[in-house]
C-alpha cells in the first residue's frame, strides 16, 4: 500500500465517523487526520471520481461517503486510490516470470497476496470504527 493509499483510508475513516449526520470539509479532515492539505486534495478528487465520496462544491463544499461505512471496504478504497492489487506478473521480483517454471518464491507470495486481499476485502470501514478513537 502506498502512502496515497493510507491516507485515503485515514479519510475515509474520519467520513465515516459523520456519516448520515453530516459533511466535512477537506481542511477539517487534514487537519483531524495530520493529512497534507494538497495531496488530500488530490486524494479526494480521486475517490468521487471512483464513486466512494460524494462532494458538493463552493465556498461551502465539502465531502461525504456515498455509501454507509459498512457497505464501504479496506480494499474498496485502496483500489480506488492505489490501482489494482493484483500485479501483471507474480510481483517478486523485477525479472520476468517464467510461469512453466516460477521460482521457489511465487506460491508463497502469491498466497500471501490473497491474504492481503481477502483481509481487506472483508474489513468495512465499520468494522474500522468500532476500534478506532
Amino acid at each position: 500500500m502506498t502512502l496515497r493509499g493510507a491516507y485515503s483510508a485515514l479519510a475515509v475513516l474520519h467520513l465515516g465517523h459523520y456519516y448520515g449526520d453530516r459533511q466535512c470539509k477537506t481542511r477539517e479532515i487534514a487537519e483531524g487526520k495530520n493529512i497534507p492539505l494538497k495531496f488530500l486534495q488530490q486524494i479526494l478528487a480521486t475517490l468521487v471520481r471512483e464513486g466512494l465520496l460524494v462532494s458538493v462544491a463552493g465556498p461551502k463544499g465539502a465531502y461525504s461517503l456515498s455509501r454507509s461505512p459498512e457497505e464501504l471496504s479496506l480494499l474498496d478504497v485502496i483500489e480506488a486510490a492505489d490501482g489494482s492489487l493484483e500485479p501483471a506478473g507474480c510481483g517478486v521480483c523485477e525479472v520476468e516470470c517464467d510461469w512453466d517454471g516460477p521460482c521457489s518464491l511465487r506460491d508463497a507470495w502469491a498466497r500471501a497476496r490473497e491474504a492481503l486481499v481477502d483481509s481487506l476485502a472483508s474489513t468495512s470501514f465499520g468494522d474500522l470504527q468500532k476500534t478506532s478513537t
